[in-house]
Order: C-alpha cells, then structure tokens, then sequence
C-alpha cells in the first residue's frame, strides 16, 4: 500500500508539473494583454511588486527614483534620492519589508555627471513602511577597477543579496543580517566588452543563474561551493538583459535587444526549458511582436508582468519618450 502511495504522489507531481509548464504560453497572442502608463522621460528600468499595497515598484533609469504603479496604472512618487542615479534591478524582502535597489550611473540619468559616470556601483536599501532609507550599501571600493555599475539583484531565502557589476567581472554578496558588503565570485569568465553581468536569480534548487549580456551566455553558480558552469543553451542570447524564474524548469529572459544584419532590434521576450536542472537549456517560445526593450519582470502569483523599458531605442538614442508598457502573461 506504502509503495502505492508513493508511485501516485509521483505520478501527481509530474502531471501538476506538465501543467505547470503548459500553462506559460508565450507564442500565444491571446495569452497576454498590454498595461499602458504614462510619464515623461521616465524610462523604468527595474520592477517587482509589493503585495502590502497592491503596487509595482518601478526604478526610473532616468530620472534616478523609484515610482509606484497602481491598479488604475497612475504612477505616484516612492523613493527620490540624491545617491540614486541611474537605479537598475529592484528586489523586496517580504519579511522586512526592505527594497533593494542596484545602482549605478550609467551617463544617461538627468543626474549624471563625469564624476559618477561609470564609476560607482551600489545598492539603496528602503524601509517600505516608515518610507526611509534604511542604508546605502557601497561597492565601489570593493576593486581596484574603476569603471563599474551594479545592475542585477536577487536574494536568496535566508535574506542574502547578491548583485551583478556589469564592468567588473563581480557578483558582489549582501549579508542578510548585517548588510556588509563583498566580492562573493569574480571570475574572468564574466568578463568582456561593453556591458556584462546583468540580470540574476535565485533558483529554488539552491544556486543563482546569471546572465552574460554582451555574450549571451547563461551561468550556473553553485552558492555552497562557487563552482560556476555554461549553461549550454541552443543559441546565446545577446542583449538579455533580465531573468525570473516561472518554474523549476522555465525561466523568462526580458531580452533587450537583439542583433540583426548587425543592427540592434528593439528586443524580445523568450522562454527558456530545461530538462536537466539546468546543465542545458532551450528556447521553447518567443514573442518579439510585444517587445521594446524588455529589461525586467516580475511573476505575481500565476501571471508574470515584463516591463517595456524603450531605454534601446529612445533615451540611449537622444530621445523622448512617455509611453511605456507592462506585458501581463498568463
């Protein structure tokens, strides 16, 4: 009867698990519908979302704030800060209602100047009760590198951060109880031209997966041991810019840009499966027709919301913009 029990509790796990993975649809266009909001110049870079107050938090890469969005998509002020520049990936620590914001100065925020530019690296941590600052945690020091900018974010269950240098070939740590900052992995093989390490994430199984911008490559890190390995994927994905976790299996990769007949296309959402616990990975979907310039997202329950950024083809490119847009997939 014990093994009977057993073989069924499998066969209940592998049916949900099927499920699970059949549910996230991306190729299809009846699987996702568009919130609009407006603001000028405001470029959101970094999203997730606060369930105490039903709101996306948005980092403005702009304007170096951090902005709530409401169910009515009106956008009202959270954070304004003089530290924050050009502010990245955003994480929330659910149990001490903490807001980590990465940043950096990218040379395109209204605050930059040639003093920051490319050369600090950092993040905010908010109180989202009291609306406070809490600490700013600096990286800068932590190398002899100069140039740096601290971009994606993730924390692991027991309250640690970890946060990519996308010109230092670093994934600096966040204690979760003290706050005190350090290199937790540098590695050669992070390095390259341009913009780097970006987004980052958690996974389940007990180890982080990052993502190599420039190169399009994907990283396994064990967190007991640091061992780094390739995730040997189909085909690299240049211009990824975000990662989340939709299930042990998927993840979602918010794809900046591509390259096409060498020119920058205004990027893609695509959905990554393994079948392996992540020693490969394969392109399962993709949808283009709703990207411009996907920098992050967020799942929120059963539902994952990418946020349109048009950092690519408008503030990098000298111009205004005030329409963006969050992708809702089902």
């Amino acid at each position: 009867m014990k093994n009977q029990l057993f073989l069924l509790q499998i066969v209940l796990i592998l049916l949900f698990s099927c499920k699970e993975n059949q549910e996230f649809n991306l190729n299809s266009l009846d699987n996702y519908s568009l919130i609009t909001f407006e603001s000028e110049n405001l470029f959101p870079e970094g999203i997730t979302f606060y369930e105490k107050s039903n709101t996306f938090l948005l980092s403005s890469y702009f304007k170096g704030a951090i902005y709530n969005l409401d169910s009515k998509s009106e956008l009202s002020l959270l954070f304004q800060d003089e530290n924050l520049i050009s502010p990245a990936a955003i994480a929330i620590n659910a149990k001490k209602n903490y807001l980590y914001v990465a940043n950096g100065d990218a040379g395109v925020s209204e605050k930059s100047n040639e003093t920051t530019a490319l050369k600090i690296a950092g993040v905010l941590v908010y109180d989202l009760m009291t609306k406070k600052r809490v600490e700013y945690v600096d990286f800068t020091n932590l190398s002899d590198e100069v140039k740096c900018y601290a971009n994606g974010l993730t924390l692991d269950t027991k309250g640690n951060v970890y946060v990519t240098d996308s010109h230092r070939p670093i994934i600096y740590k966040i204690d979760g109880q003290t706050n005190e900052p350090s290199v937790f992995l540098e590695d050669k093989r992070f390095g390259g031209e341009d913009w780097n390490l970006n987004g980052i994430t958690y996974h389940p199984n007990g180890y982080l997966i990052a993502i190599q911008m420039s190169k399009g490559i994907l990283f396994k890190i064990d967190l007991p041991t640091k061992q780094i390995s390739k995730i040997q994927l189909d085909e690299n994905i240049i211009g990824a810019d975000g990662i989340t976790i939709i299930n042990n299996n998927q993840i979602l990769i918010t794809q900046a840009f591509e390259i096409k007949e060498e020119k920058m296309t205004s990027g893609a959402l695509k959905l990554i499966e393994t079948e392996d616990d992540w020693v490969t990975g394969k392109m399962i979907a993709k949808n283009a027709e709703i990207a411009l310039n996907p920098t992050n997202s967020v799942r929120v329950k059963n539902e994952v919301y990418a946020l349109n950024s048009s950092i690519g083809a408008y503030l990098f490119a000298g111009k205004n913009q005030n329409n963006y847009s969050l992708v809702k997939i089902k």
